[in-house]
């Protein structure tokens, strides 16, 4: 684990997550400040016309104009000074690639507290762990609402305080999965689940588009997601959101990190292939 010594790891965090520096949209204060200038413009022309009609209209226009220049200027400095703020943060923060490194020391650590879960040693595994990590976004049993966060980092990857792992061990005669959600900020495991499925015992492996209602921290409702899923013949599946629209559309970023699902079902369709030959 990197150690920081100045402020501690979780702090570092929130710190890191908390100051997402992004450029304020400005064209809507920008366009309130034209249209002050213009009707200020307008009522300048008006009082230093001839007629007292005139001059009285100059009002008409000059006291809207200076409540809309003072709301638009205000509105902008507002907007200004907040950037500033989140630069300076995130100058102040960890790297992104403190970050990364931290994140996959975390993910090393759930990979060995797997083993040990599932009862199974090296030796008796016929490949490497499989391994799928998916962000949560959602209210999630044992995990705090203020640890629900995100951040896409200036290497334009999307980061997540929160993640569903799920390792999957490969072994002669059956699998084992072992599930939990990882608090990345705090650095704990939450919500361990085991389980072992024989392989002529498993109906199908697959990623499967599902609806779901699920909201996330932006207000908005997930309602399709990509979803992970092994199924048996009772009915039980493991399921694993993996990907949604709506997550990538929040976080800003184009794609979010492999969660390694696409490699998990190839490796355990050709292992089912060589069992139920």
């Amino acid at each position: 684990m990197i150690e920081r010594s100045d402020i501690s790891r979780e702090t570092a965090l929130r710190t890191y997550f908390k100051a997402s520096a992004r450029k304020p949209r400005v064209t809507r204060n920008m366009g309130a400040l034209v249209v002050a200038t213009l009707l200020l413009l307008i009522s300048v022309a008006m009082y230093t016309g001839s007629g007292t009609i005139s001059q009285g209209c100059a009002m008409f226009f000059a006291i809207p104009g200076i409540v809309l220049g003072l709301w638009g200027g205000g509105k902008l400095w507002q907007a200004r000074s907040k950037y500033r703020r989140q630069l300076l943060e995130a100058a102040a923060g960890p790297t992104d690639e403190e970050v990364q490194a931290w994140l996959d020391h975390g993910i090393a650590r759930v990979k060995d507290r797997s083993l040990r879960a599932l009862g199974l040693s090296d030796a008796e595994l016929v490949s490497d762990l499989l391994t799928i990590v998916a962000p949560v976004l959602w209210s999630t049993e044992g995990i705090r609402q203020g640890d629900i966060l995100f951040r896409t980092g200036n290497d334009s990857c999307a980061r997540f305080g929160v993640y569903s792992v799920a390792i999957m061990a490969l072994t002669e005669r059956h699998l084992g999965i072992f599930r939990c959600e990882y608090n990345f900020v705090q650095d704990v495991i939450r919500n361990e689940k085991t389980c072992e499925y024989h392989y002529r015992d498993i109906v199908s492996v697959s990623t499967v588009e599902e609806l779901r209602s699920l909201h996330l921290p932006s207000g908005e409702k997930l309602t399709a997601v990509q979803e992970f899923r092994v199924s048996v013949p009772n009915g039980e599946a493991i399921r694993i959101t993996v990907d949604a629209p709506e997550i990538r559309r929040m976080t800003g970023a184009d794609s979010l990190p492999s969660s390694g699902a696409e490699k998990a079902v190839r490796s355990i369709r050709a292992m089912l292939r060589d069992k139920k030959a």
